[in-house]
C-alpha cells in the first residue's frame, strides 16, 4: 500500500497509530536505500578527496533514492522525519552519542531538507517527535550537534500551530522538560534562540518590558515608571518594538513601524526620552550579581539579553529621526557597550554592534565621525573590525578612499592657534594643545591670571556648559592621539598629495596642524626634491630658505630618513635642536634598520630579535598601539603571531611568539603572561608566502623591524625593574636573560638615545661635572655613591660592588620635557624622560627621602646576582 493511498484511509486524526507503523517502516526502507546509494557515491570519490569532502558535495536531489523521498506525498515526507529522528535520536536517555557515521549525516540531510517545508503533522506525530527528542537531549552541546536540526523540527512544528494544528498538554509536558535540560547546561546565543522558540509553542507570553536585572533595565525602569501620560504608551511600545529585530539588521518594514511609533512620540518627545535612556548606560553600576537566564550570574553593569535587544531598537530608530545629538548619544552608547567588563568581556556586544551600525546607515558626515571616535576607543579586534567594515562602507557610498575619509572628516573644534576660548561672564575658558598627548583646561581670571580649577561661581551656575567643555577637552586629546599615530604610520608608506590638498588637510588644518608644523615634508616640483619644515609662518628648507612654488600643484609627501644621506639627516637634527622644535614623534631623529649580511643568508627571515622574553600583556597592549593585529594567547591553544599589513603593497609582516607553558607563568585565567619570541617574516598577503628580505623595499623593512626592536625593548623581562624580585610574576630559569637584557648590547633606538643625551645633559646645571656617557650607560656621581643607568632598560647598578639599584618609574614620567623645562628633540621616548629623571634623583641622592630608595643606597641589598 502506498503512502497516498494510507492517506485516503485516515481517521479524523489523519491516520490511526497502525498505519503511522506501516508508513514509518516504508520510510526506513526508503532511508536506507539512500544511505547506500550514498555510501557508494562517496566510495567513487574515495581515490579523489576524503570521505568528509565527498560528504559536502553529495546532493540528496541528484541520487535516485533521494529523488523518490522528495517526491512522496505530505505524509510521506513525515514518515521520513520521523523516521530520520528515530535514527538521530535515541529511544532512551543518556544513549546519544554524536558520530559522524554514514547513517546520521544522510538521514539529517534528507530531514533538514523536508523540514523547509510546511507539513501537515497529526497530533500524534507532533507528541511522538517531542517526547524523542526531550527523552534523549539532557544538554544544548549534544541537541546542536544532532544530524537532524532540532531548530528546523521546531520552526516546522510552529507553522503547523500557525494552521489549525495545536500543541496537546503531553506535547507541552516533553517540551517543558526540553527546555529544563538546557538551561541546566551551557547554551550559546543559538540556544537562546531556541529556548525561546520553545516557549512560544509552550504557549508563554513572551514577558514584555525591561528587565530589571541588570543597571541599565534598573534605572530604565524607574525611568519608564517616571513618563508623562501622553508619551508614556508610545515609548513603552517604541521599547517593545526593539524586541521585534531577529538579525543585525531591522527589515524596512521593522524601520517603517518605528518610524510610525516615533512619530507617535513626537519628535521633540523622542529625542529627549532616546537622549535620557542611552545616557543611563553612563550610570554607576550597582556593582551586584543577578542571574541571566542561561543560569549564571553576572555583574550587574552586564547588559541582559532582553535589554540589548530593547537597547537595539532605540539605536536603530534614531536612523528614522537623526539629529546631532542623537548620533552622538549612538556613539557613546557603542563605547559604553563595548567596555569591557574584568572576566566577562564587552558589556553588551549586540547593543554596541548595534549603534554602530545604525551610524553606518545615517548619511552624513556627523555619523561618520563618531565611527572614527569609536574606533579611536575601542581596543578589541572584533570591535575594531566592526567599526573599520562601517567606515569601508561610508567611504564606498561617498565615492572617496579610507585615507581620503580619514583626512577629510578630523574635527577642527573650532580651534584657533590650538585654542578653544569659551566666556563665561568675567571668566575666559581656555582649552589648549600643548603637546602630542597634552591638550590642557585652564581659567582666566579678571585680571588676567591662569588658574586650573573652575572658578566658583561658573562652576555654581554653568554645571553644564562645564561638562560639555570637558567633553570637548577629552575629544581633542583623543582626537590628536589618533591622528598622531595615523600620520606616525605614513612613514612605512608612500602615500602623496597634491600641495594645495596637503596644505587643507595638514598644514592648515585647526588640529592636525599642530602634528602636521613639526614635521619634515618633501615637496617634488622640476624634477627635483626639496625638504621643508614650517617655521615662522612659512615653509624653510634646512639653511632657512622659503620654499619657491614653480608650478601650481607639486607633490608633498613625509620624509624618510632613509632616503637621505647622513649628512642631511644630521643637519636637520640640528635645524630642530636650533629652532627648539620638538617633533611629535621620530623623524630626524629615527632609527634606520638596513637588511644585514645574516638576513640575507637566512632570504625569507629574521632572527634579529629572536630568542627574548617578553610580558604577553605589555606585547598585546603594543601591538594595538602600533596597529598590529594580536590575541592573547593561553592554555585554551589560542596560538596566533603578532601581524601587520603594509597598506598598498600587498605585504604582511609577521612576529612569531609562543606561550611560555609553566604553572607560574600563567594567569588566573590561564592566559601565558611571558612569550618568548622567533623569527620575523614577511610574506606576500595573496598566495601567504614568505618574501624574500631582498625584495622588500628598504623603507618597509626599515618600519618593520623598528617596531618589533620596540615591542622587545619595552616589553621585555629586561625593561621590568621590578621582576629580577618577582614583583611582577617572576619565572624561574631566566634571571640571566634578565641580567643581559638589562645591562647589555643596546639596540637601536637606545643608542639614539644615547645620542641624544650627549646634546641635552651639558644643558642640566644640576648634573654639571657628574655625568659621562660610556658605551651602554650613563655613569654618574651622587652624594653617597655613584651609579651607571643603562641607555637601553634604564635599569641601575650602583658602584663599587655593581649592586642593583630598583627604582620603579611613575606612571607619569615621560614626556617631551623633563627636568625643568629641559628641551627634548622628539616625543614618545618614555625611557630617555625616565633616564633624565633618574639621573637628576640620584645626583642629589642624600636627599632621597623614598626609603626602598634609600635603604638600597645605604647598602641594604635588594638581590644579588
Amino acid at each position: 500500500m502506498g503512502f497516498r493511498e494510507s492517506s485516503k484511509a485516515a481517521a479524523e486524526d489523519r491516520r490511526p497509530d497502525e498505519t503511522a507503523a506501516s508508513f514509518d517502516t516504508r520510510a526506513a526502507s526508503l532511508l536506507d536505500d539512500l544511505r547506500n546509494e550514498a555510501s557508494d557515491f562517496i566510495e567513487s570519490r574515495r581515490r579523489l578527496m576524503p570521505s568528509y569532502l565527498a560528504m559536502d558535495e553529495l546532493k540528496i536531489g541528484e541520487l535516485e533514492s533521494g529523488r523518490k523521498i522528495l517526491d512522496l506525498d505530505a505524509d510521506g515526507q513525515i514518515a521520513v522525519v520521523r523516521a530520520a529522528v528515530d535514527a538521530s535520536f535515541p529511544a532512551r536517555a543518556g544513549h546519544f552519542t554524536w558520530t559522524y557515521m554514514l547513517r546520521d549525516r544522510v538521514s539529517g540531510l534528507v530531514a533538514n531538507q523536508i523540514l523547509r517545508r510546511k507539513l501537515p503533522y497529526s497530533r500524534q506525530d507532533v507528541e511522538w517527535l517531542l517526547t524523542r527528542i526531550a527523552v534523549s537531549q539532557s544538554d544544548w552541546n549534544s541537541l546542536e550537534m544532532s544530524a537532524v536540526s532540532a531548530q528546523s523540527l521546531l520552526r516546522s512544528i510552529e507553522r503547523w500551530t500557525q494552521g489549525d494544528g495545536e500543541i496537546s498538554e503531553s506535547a507541552r509536558a516533553s517540551l517543558r522538560r526540553l527546555r529544563e535540560g538546557i538551561t541546566r547546561s551551557y547554551f550559546s546565543t543559538s540556544g537562546r534562540k531556541f529556548l525561546d522558540l520553545i516557549d512560544v509553542l509552550i504557549g508563554v507570553e513572551e514577558a514584555r518590558g525591561v528587565d530589571a536585572s541588570d543597571d541599565w533595565g534598573h534605572y530604565a525602569l524607574a525611568a519608564v515608571d517616571g513618563l508623562s501620560e501622553d508619551v508614556g504608551d508610545s515609548w513603552i511600545a517604541l521599547l517593545d518594538h526593539g524586541l521585534s529585530i531577529t538579525g543585525t539588521k531591522p527589515s524596512k518594514r521593522w524601520l517603517s513601524e518605528a518610524a510610525t511609533l516615533a512619530d507617535d512620540v513626537g519628535h521633540s518627545s523622542f529625542e529627549a526620552l532616546a537622549l535620557e535612556f542611552l545616557g543611563l548606560l553612563d550610570r554607576p553600576t550597582r556593582d551586584i550579581y543577578y542571574e541571566a537566564a542561561d543560569g549564571y550570574d553576572y555583574p550587574s553593569a552586564w547588559i541582559a539579553d532582553r535589554n540589548a535587544d530593547i537597547l537595539k531598537g532605540i539605536l536603530w530608530s534614531i536612523t528614522c529621526l537623526p539629529s546631532a545629538g542623537l548620533i552622538r548619544a549612538a556613539g557613546d552608547a557603542a563605547l559604553a557597550c563595548y567596555t569591557k567588563i574584568p572576566n566577562y568581556g564587552a558589556r553588551s556586544t549586540k547593543a554596541g554592534n548595534a549603534a554602530v551600525l545604525a551610524l553606518a546607515a545615517i548619511p552624513g558626515v556627523e555619523a561618520i565621525a563618531q565611527l572614527q571616535r569609536i574606533l579611536q576607543r575601542v581596543k578589541l579586534p572584533s570591535q575594531r573590525a566592526q567599526v573599520e567594515k562601517a567606515l569601508d562602507a561610508a567611504a564606498t557610498a561617498q565615492g572617496l578612499s579610507r585615507d581620503d575619509l580619514d583626512e577629510l572628516l578630523v574635527p577642527g573644534f573650532g580651534l584657533q592657534d590650538g585654542v578653544v576660548r569659551r566666556d563665561f561672564g568675567e571668566y575666559i575658558a581656555e582649552i589648549a594643545i600643548l603637546g602630542a598627548d597634552r591638550v590642557d583646561l585652564c581659567w582666566l581670571r579678571p585680571d588676567g591670571k591662569r588658574q586650573k580649577s573652575v572658578p566658583a561661581p561658573v562652576k555654581r551656575d554653568n554645571p553644564d556648559q562645564i561638562k560639555d567643555l570637558k567633553r570637548i577637552q577629552k575629544e581633542i586629546r583623543e582626537t590628536l592621539a589618533t591622528q598622531h599615530r595615523r600620520i606616525e604610520r605614513l612613514m612605512i608608506r608612500e602615500r602623496d598629495w597634491d600641495y594645495s590638498i596637503w596644505r587643507e588637510r595638514y598644514l592648515d588644518h585647526p588640529l592636525v596642524s599642530h602634528i602636521a608644523r613639526r614635521l619634515i615634508w618633501t615637496v617634488e616640483q622640476d624634477n627635483r626634491v626639496i625638504e621643508v619644515a614650517w617655521l615662522d609662518g612659512r615653509l624653510v628648507d634646512v639653511e632657512n630658505q622659503p620654499l619657491n612654488l614653480k608650478v601650481d600643484n607639486p607633490r608633498v609627501r613625509l620624509w624618510h630618513p632613509i632616503g637621505s644621506d647622513a649628512g642631511t639627516v644630521l643637519a636637520w637634527r640640528e635645524w630642530l635642536d636650533r629652532h627648539g622644535v620638538t617633533q611629535p614623534f621620530k623623524q630626524a631623529h629615527r632609527e634606520i634598520y638596513l637588511l644585514t649580511d645574516a638576513e640575507r643568508g637566512t632570504g625569507t627571515y629574521s632572527n634579529r630579535f629572536a630568542a627574548h622574553i617578553l610580558r604577553q600583556h605589555q606585547l598585546n597592549a603594543l601591538c594595538q598601539e602600533r596597529g598590529w593585529h594580536y590575541r592573547l594567547q593561553g592554555e585554551w591553544d589560542g596560538f596566533n603571531v603578532p601581524s601587520v599589513e603594509v597598506p598598498g603593497a600587498g605585504l604582511r609582516a609577521e612576529f612569531w611568539v609562543e606561550g611560555i607553558d609553566q604553572d607560574d607563568a600563567m594567569s588566573h585565567s590561564f592566559v601565558y603572561l611571558y612569550v618568548t619570541t622567533d623569527q620575523v617574516r614577511i610574506v606576500d598577503i595573496d598566495s601567504s608566502l614568505p618574501v624574500s628580505l631582498d625584495d622588500v623595499a628598504p623603507r618597509i623593512f626599515s618600519e618593520i623591524m623598528r617596531d618589533v626592536d620596540l615591542f622587545v625593548a619595552v616589553s621585555s623581562i629586561g625593561a621590568d625593574p621590578n621582576w629580577l624580585d618577582g614583583g611582577s610574576g617572576r619565572i624561574d630559569g631566566y634571571q640571566d636573560y634578565w641580567w643581559d637584557a638589562s645591562f647589555g648590547d643596546l639596540s637601536a633606538s637606545a643608542e639614539t638615545r644615547g645620542e641624544v643625551l650627549a646634546k641635552v645633559l651639558p644643558r642640566l646645571t644640576k648634573l654639571a661635572g657628574r655625568w659621562e656617557l660610556d658605551g651602554r650607560f650613563l655613569n654618574l656621581r651622587g652624594e653617597l655613591r655613584s651609579y651607571r643607568i643603562h641607555l637601553g632598560s634604564g635599569n641601575i647598578l650602583m658602584e663599587p660592588n655593581g649592586q642593583y639599584l630598583c627604582i620603579v618609574p611613575g606612571p607619569g614620567a615621560g614626556g617631551s620635557r623633563a627636568g625643568d623645562g629641559l628641551f627634548l628633540p622628539f616625543e614618545g621616548d618614555r625611557m630617555l624622560s625616565v633616564i633624565i629623571s633618574k639621573a637628576l634623583m640620584l645626583a642629589d641622592d642624600a636627599n632621597i627621602t623614598d626609603p626602598t630608595i634609600a635603604r638600597q643606597i645605604s647598602g641594604e641589598p635588594l638581590r644579588l646576582r
